[in-house]
């Protein structure tokens, strides 16, 4: 389905930085660099006013290569808790919180039902 909507891509590492047209970059780690960080809320809120953020997920106990780090805008910690999660579990804590967030925003500014 992320495919058939063009919402899922496969791509060479891009040196120079990420294509904008992906979306504001976001490496998520349970150790964020102070002046990166962005909270899980905080991406929802920008979210739900029409911002595109790119999540970058590292995949093994190594995760994410350093230079993502560098190339990223927002550093985030899904858990709040610097808490390491298993690439599997990162990738569903992750949607799963933002959508949370979003839908309750929602909820709580009239816009949802």
């Amino acid at each position: 389905e992320l495919a058939r909507t063009n919402r899922f891509h496969l791509l060479d590492f891009p040196r120079k930085g990420f294509p904008p047209q992906f979306g504001v970059s976001v490496a998520t780690t349970r150790k964020p660099s102070p002046e990166k960080e962005i909270t899980p809320l905080e991406l929802a809120e920008r979210a739900l006013k029409g911002e595109r953020f790119l999540l970058l997920i590292g995949l093994g106990r190594h995760g994410l290569p350093k230079e993502t780090f560098k190339l990223a805008r927002y550093h985030m910690d899904v858990t709040g808790k610097r808490v390491s999660l298993e690439t599997c579990t990162a990738i569903g804590a992750i949607a799963v919180r933002i959508a949370t967030y979003m839908e309750a925003l929602a909820w709580r500014s009239g816009r949802r039902r």
